[in-house]
């Protein structure tokens, strides 16, 4: 899964949107977990384990808003 360059290939990431589609993203962010685990790709595997743990939660996969966005839209509570 992983190149010489360091970086996924086409074919990988077509592999793991199958899965994603055929499985679930569950199933795809583990598969991606216990890939870079084999391969001993510690701070991928921790960036894979954040997405895992981020789709057993029912977040998106990928954080896009900024933290702090967040908590203003979910009505938490401002100083006057």
């Amino acid at each position: 899964m992983h190149t010489p360059t360091g970086s996924i290939t086409n074919d990988d990431f077509m592999m793991l949107e199958q899965l994603a589609d055929k499985e679930g993203l569950q199933a795809a962010a583990q598969e991606l977990v216990e890939r870079m685990r084999q391969q001993k790709l510690y701070p991928e595997l921790f960036e894979a384990r954040k997405m895992l743990h981020r789709v057993e939660l029912g977040l998106p996969p990928v954080q896009v808003d900024p933290i702090g966005a967040q908590g203003k839209k979910s009505g938490a509570i401002q100083q006057d």
